[in-house]
């Protein structure tokens, strides 16, 4: 948050390494301390950044699963002063959901799985991904039940009091 009143938001893509969760979440958490340095309120990181996009059949493993979720809980423990969306699979009672995480100060705030799963030219989401509008409304994730959903309004700090937004993941 600047002195002039202003809300600060920047869009950083970190160096990923496919399902190397430690990497990237070192990689995030580089990301959000800077960005938080530099007066950043609400960093927005790419979608599936803790496990990388690009991980084909592996977002079907629960190893892969459970590092993601523990990589979450670690960029919560950082407890950086700001806002971030970042994405990373999440499996509920056997279906993955790609989705973006909503972690404010240490806290997870949220979760909004992608509604609209493509399934054409380079894109095979449906192949490991369930549509949003399956998830169930509560999550229990990081040991914090959060809501999870579409249509959902978060709210960011500026000197003028809060600022409302949303999150829409790809389509």
């Amino acid at each position: 948050m600047s002195e002039l009143g202003y809300l600060r938001v920047a869009a950083a893509a970190p160096r990923l390494k496919v399902a190397d969760v430690d990497y990237n979440v070192d990689r995030i958490i580089q990301m959000m301390q800077r960005a938080a340095e530099q007066g950043v309120a609400v960093l927005c990181l790419p979608e599936l950044c803790i496990t990388a996009y690009t991980c084909g059949d592996l977002f079907l493993q629960p190893t892969l699963q459970r590092a993601a979720e523990k990589g979450l809980r670690r960029i919560m423990d950082a407890k950086v002063n700001i806002t971030a969306i970042l994405g990373l699979p999440v499996n509920v009672h056997g279906n993955i959901y790609n989705c973006a995480a909503v972690v404010s100060k240490g806290h997870l705030v949220g979760i909004v799985p992608k509604t609209y799963i493509p399934n054409y030219g380079e894109f095979y989401e449906k192949r490991w991904f369930s549509p949003g509008s399956s998830c169930p409304e509560l999550l229990n994730i990081c040991g914090t039940t959060v809501f999870a959903g579409q249509g959902m309004l978060y709210e960011a700090e500026s000197a003028w009091g809060t600022i409302p937004f949303a999150i829409e993941i790809c389509e």
